[in-house]
């Protein structure tokens, strides 16, 4: 599966990934999403990879998963969106479940158990807080709701506020550290001025395996610089370790622009290998 995305359209609207297939994440984060509930738990994907502090962040509605660029093998797991914090533990209350320090709704305790465990949720950050309807309780990587009338439990769409808020940190610049033995192609062409196609191949001299591509799109004009960001995973693979995508692009002002795109694989140290290739566009104006 080979999933786009625009991560500055992701910022503003949070609205799915353009070609994003059934809402599904793409590897390394599927199986951790599946462990914890797919779109009942950890919710619609949003987004990612993106580079993050240092490691490969992918967003769920409900969740965000952080895959550790010095330990791929262990995968992606569960982020911690809140800290523990330093408090004595609560004493035990009749009717609730005591855990990690913390008293539990029975009934959010339940749900956590048959959408992969304190594993996914992570242990308590407090006491549950009553309003006038629902119980709500903060976990190291969610928020659970249980609605004291409908009897439910609903998680919290903290992943879409976690990509909210971390927007402008999540579009800067792909790094480019490379490990000696690996290089990157790249080849863009474009079939008409709302299309761009690029091919992307990465080669390492032990045979290593790529886990992922990002790419990045500048877009030149006039002198100035503007970033197209996306993000990309390569599931599509043509012969001899070629990854192939068709990205569409946003509507460009008239005149001739220079689009840089710069493509990286992951692998087994992070960020391997980097690539770059730019190609003139020439845009007509339609008023006219």
């Amino acid at each position: 599966m080979l999933m786009i995305g625009i991560a500055a359209s992701l910022v503003v609207g949070c609205s799915p990934v353009a070609g994003e297939a059934n809402g599904m994440p793409p590897a390394p984060f599927l199986a951790a999403w599946r462990a914890c509930g797919g779109p009942g738990g950890a919710g619609a994907w949003l987004g990612g990879p993106f580079w993050f502090e240092g490691n490969l962040v992918g967003v769920a509605t409900n969740m965000v998963f952080l895959w550790r660029a010095d330990a791929p093998a262990s995968g992606a797991q569960p982020f911690s969106l809140y800290p523990p914090q330093q408090e004595s533990p609560a004493r035990p209350r009749p009717g609730f479940v005591y855990e990690n320090g913390h008293n539990v709704v029975p009934e959010i305790a339940a749900w956590i158990r048959t959408h992969g465990g304190w594993r996914c949720t992570g242990p308590p950050r407090g006491e549950p807080v009553e309003g006038d309807k629902q119980t709500c309780q903060v976990f190291a990587n969610m928020v659970l709701c249980h609605d004291r009338e409908k009897q439910q439990v609903t998680p919290q769409p903290v992943g879409r506020k976690f990509l909210r808020e971390k927007g402008t940190a999540l579009m800067h610049e792909l790094p480019s550290v490379v490990a000696p033995g690996w290089r990157a192609q790249v080849t863009v062409t474009l079939p008409n001025v709302r299309q761009l196609q690029i091919q992307a191949r990465a080669v390492s001299a032990n045979g290593a395996p790529c886990e992922a591509l990002a790419v990045q799109i500048d877009d030149v004009h006039g002198g100035q610089a503007s970033p197209i960001y996306y993000n990309l995973i390569a599931g599509q693979t043509l012969p001899r370790g070629v990854w192939e995508a068709t990205v569409s692009l946003p509507k460009l002002a008239p005149g001739k622009h220079t689009l840089v795109v710069r493509v990286c694989a992951v692998g087994a140290q992070g960020w391997l290998a980097c690539g770059a290739d730019s190609t003139l566009l020439k845009i007509t104006d339609a008023s006219r």
